[in-house]
Order: structure tokens, then C-alpha cells, then sequence
């Protein structure tokens, strides 16, 4: 299944038509890619087994680096504010 690019904002304003698809999002913000919407109201057991089973790695890999959720949303938020600061000094950025 081909994953579909949409716009932060898109998503937003028609977020029950996203939700009903079905299908995977790409979701960006000013052309990058920000995050993905992955829906599981419908997959195969397969699929819902390969979502778990991704968890369980990205849980293993945090747990190993001395992370969780909380701290990589902290370093993301900082990093967002550093970049937008840098693009208000220079806006070719």
C-alpha cells in the first residue's frame, strides 16, 4: 500500500475523511516530513503483529539508550525552537 503525503494543516481540517480512508499518511509540515499516521481499524493480524513488533523494538532501543518518549519530545522541541530561530536569522535556511 503506497503511502499518501498530507499537509499538517490538510490533515487537520479534514481529519475524520483521513481517518475513515484507511490509508497511510505521510504528514508534513512546510515540505518535510513531521510524522506518519499509520491506521490499524482494518489491517490484516500480519500487519497488527509487524505494528507490535515495531514497538517492542522502539521500546527495546529506548530502554537501551537510557530514553523514553517524554525526553525524545523534550530534545525534539528544542531542536524545533533552535531551527526556527536559526530561519529568522537567515530565512534561506
Amino acid at each position: 500500500m503506497a503511502v499518501a503525503q498530507v499537509a499538517a494543516g490538510t490533515l487537520r481540517e479534514h481529519l475524520d475523511a483521513y481517518l475513515d480512508a484507511n490509508q497511510p499518511l505521510a504528514v508534513t509540515r512546510q515540505g518535510a516530513t513531521v510524522g506518519f499516521y499509520l491506521p490499524i481499524r482494518h489491517a490484516a493480524p500480519e500487519v497488527m503483529e509487524a505494528y507490535r513488533a515495531a514497538g517492542q523494538r522502539v521500546s527495546e532501543f529506548l530502554d537501551a539508550a537510557g530514553e523514553d518518549e517524554d525526553s525524545i519530545a523534550e530534545d525534539f522541541e528544542r531542536w524545533r525552537i533552535i531551527e526556527e530561530r536559526l530561519r529568522v536569522v537567515n530565512p534561506f535556511r
